[in-house]
């Protein structure tokens, strides 16, 4: 004998089917909230927010954050020869580049228009600048597809650590700019470490 319908488990059923669905638009919501939608990386309000976690963390722990900021060199001149579009690939390359590298408890993030900033915890400003020539060198080889050609780009970095170099996130961050400053002054595709 068949079973009957029963319409409070079909009810049921269809509510949790609901809830699911409302939990993963949520989860989409909460995503496109801290991400960067072009790169994938974090936007710039959750950079703030997260480089202050850690700089708590890392006083809390008697530890060490390193603080790089990725400058794209020549970015304007490089969106007015290939264009936009180009412009946006050569971002979001750049984006994939910086993850491909990075620890899953690092922290990479789209600081403004094409500088990026890396948050590296429980790591010294001497190690960064490894992570950073890493990714300054095959940022330099990968190919760009403009048009019917490829193109290239290369980048700047600053490098600053926290408690060594800075006593707080703002100062840290003054500091990796600083050093980002001076690696476009020396030539630009360099990495350089905040010297006081």
């Amino acid at each position: 004998m068949a079973k009957e319908p029963n319409p409070s488990e079909d009810y049921a059923r269809e509510i949790a089917e609901r809830e699911n669905q409302i939990d993963q638009l949520l989860k989409i919501i909460r995503e496109m909230a801290l991400k960067d939608a072009l790169t994938g990386v974090f936007n710039h309000a959750n950079f703030h927010e997260r480089l202050q976690s850690e700089i708590s963390r890392a006083q809390r722990f008697s530890s060490q954050v390193s603080l790089v900021l990725i400058d794209i060199d020549d970015f304007r001149v490089f969106n007015e020869q290939h264009g936009h579009i180009v412009g946006d690939q050569a971002l979001v390359v750049l984006g994939q580049i910086i993850r491909t590298y990075l620890r899953r408890y690092d922290v990479p993030a789209r600081y403004g228009g094409e500088e990026f900033a890396m948050i590296l915890p429980d790591t010294s400003a001497e190690d960064a600048i490894k992570v950073a020539e890493r990714i300054r060198t095959n940022v330099m080889q990968r190919d760009i597809a403009a048009g019917h050609t490829t193109t290239h780009f290369t980048v700047s970095m600053g490098i600053a650590n926290f408690p060594v170099q800075a006593d707080s996130g703002l100062v840290l961050v003054a500091c990796a700019e600083a050093a980002l400053q001076r690696a476009k002054e020396l030539g630009k595709n360099r990495s350089e470490i905040f010297i006081p």
